[in-house]
């Protein structure tokens, strides 16, 4: 929320039409202004009109938020919206923008950051028409760097911290259009993103420094924003049409970091080959998913002999989740996966010198879905305090579906799916919680062949070999070479059953 303002100044991004009519510089200034109140931002400026141009003066941005206790303002100054003469209008911005932050506490302490903004080589042009704006920025290099930190009282300089983002070769073009809801369509990419910073407390014995670099960076976004409802009033906004939608990534990125302690120091490395993010979120619900390909990572510390290293397929993050209470049921999912990690021959070598352990890559893979009825409107803040001062539920599962939960590890694998719809109002049969009705089937590969290395490892004994495989035996039917399966059902009636034998 705090990059709002900015965002409307100066990264409007999405797709751009030609001009089919003049634009005057007052219709940008309007539209600027919209922009900013559909943002909950506000202005505090001086105009002076005249014959093609409004120029600004004492020109400030600002947006509170009292319930984050969050204010963020923009000095910027002077500016100014000139007519070209050929349709379009130019907004000209100051080079250097001071840009400060304040948080405020549960206990009314603040932290104020002051920051600079800087932009080189800056242009930015709107043309079109009143009623379809197209803007088009572009600069050489952005950059926003710490300029002083206060907390609680006391200034902290910049000999302990420093941060600092650069963006280099910005460029975006953004639509707007009016049609009852203010819609934004846009576009951008930069170059490449560094992410720098240094942290050494006064009085301390340590310190820490890191640089990120990401490049080939693109943005996509769309939103509808409505006119005259507060965006903080998040559940209100999203009722009357509030949506948005982004599509973030990046071509490669590395990052590394050095912290230096009492007790040793430590180096690390990461990088990766690419990255996607697609987030959206409207009244029917919240919805991101994340994918990291291709991660490399070391570490060197120096209480630890050997480096830290190693690789990763791929990292994926999902999430589906209703947002606004309904009466009928709504779909919710989480995903989580790590896949074809391996790490060196030398740190296997460390607990398994003879090799005797296959040394396959390991994969994790949770995802699960189902239906769930909200009742609570958990985006608003009384309703979410009173719900949590009282330790009610804010709503009841429908259906549960086990759509993967595979692991892939010492050359074992184990995987389960399975669906289970879940009787809120039969509370009795499985002593007052709601009772489920369904089949999950697991599936396990390569358990024997584990068991006999680790037994001849020594790191479990004959005993314990011998109780595993019974347990396999009683749960457990075998379908195949070292390959065993069982599959679970519960019934209307509550009868569980393991491989059709009655077991509740």
């Amino acid at each position: 929320m705090k990059f709002k303002s900015l965002a409307a100044m100066v990264f409007f991004a999405g797709a751009s039409s030609s001009a089919l009519a003049d634009v005057s510089a007052l219709q940008v200034w309007e539209d600027f202004l919209r922009g900013l109140k559909s943002s909950d931002s506000t202005v505090s400026v001086i105009q002076n009109r005249s014959a093609g141009q409004i120029d600004l003066s004492d020109f400030t941005l600002r947006y509170q938020d009292p319930e984050m206790g969050l204010s963020f303002e923009m000095d910027v100054g002077q500016a100014a919206f000139v007519e070209n003469g050929d349709g379009s209008v130019s907004i000209n911005l100051p080079r250097q923008i001071p840009v400060t932050m304040e948080f405020r506490d549960n206990y009314s302490q603040v932290t104020s950051i002051s920051a600079l903004l800087e932009m080189a080589n800056m242009r930015t042009l709107a043309s079109g028409t009143a009623n379809q704006i197209t803007y088009d920025y572009s600069a050489g290099q952005v950059a926003l760097s710490l300029q002083s930190l206060i907390g609680e009282g006391e200034r902290i300089g910049a000999d302990e911290v420093q941060f600092s983002i650069i963006a280099n070769q910005v460029s975006s073009t953004s639509t707007t259009f009016m049609s009852g809801l203010r819609e934004v369509i846009g576009r951008s990419s930069i170059d490449t993103l560094e992410l720098s910073g240094m942290l050494a407390p006064q009085g301390e014995d340590f310190n820490a420094t890191w640089v990120s670099k990401i490049h080939q960076l693109s943005f996509a976004n769309s939103g509808q924003t409505p006119e005259n409802v507060s965006v903080q009033e998040l559940s209100k906004a999203l009722q009357a049409g509030l949506n948005s939608s982004s599509v973030i990534s990046y071509q490669s990125g590395e990052t590394d970091i050095m912290v230096r302690t009492p007790d040793g120091d430590f180096s690390g490395s990461t990088s990766s080959t690419g990255a996607s993010s697609n987030t959206s979120m409207s009244k029917d619900g919240l919805s991101m998913t994340m994918d990291v390909s291709g991660v490399n990572f070391e570490g060197f510390a120096s209480v630890f002999p050997l480096p830290i290293s190693g690789q990763l397929g791929s990292f994926v993050y999902g999430l589906t989740m209703p947002v606004l209470p309904r009466s009928e049921d709504q779909a919710f999912g989480l995903r989580f996966e790590l896949n074809d990690l391996a790490v060196p021959d030398g740190l296997w070598a460390m607990f398994d010198p003879a090799g005797q352990l296959p040394r396959d890559p390991v994969s994790l893979r949770f995802d699960v879905g189902g239906m769930v009825k909200l009742w609570m409107d958990f985006l608003d803040p009384d309703q979410l305090e009173a719900s949590l001062d009282m330790m009610e539920v804010p709503g009841e599962v429908s259906q549960i579906t086990l759509n993967a939960i595979d692991i892939s590890a010492l050359g074992a694998e184990l995987s389960v799916q399975g669906a289970f719809d879940i009787n809120n109002e039969d509370l009795n049969t499985f002593d007052g919680f709601p009772a489920p009705q369904g089949k999950a089937t697991a599936t396990l590969s390569g358990a024997n062949a584990l068991l006999d290395t680790l037994s001849q490892m020594g790191l479990i004994a004959g005993e314990q070999v011998m109780g595993a495989r019974m347990f396999m035996g009683m749960f457990a039917l075998p379908v195949g070479r070292d390959k065993f399966e069982t599959e679970v059902e519960i019934d209307a009636e509550g009868g569980v059953y393991v491989n059709q034998q009655r077991f509740q």
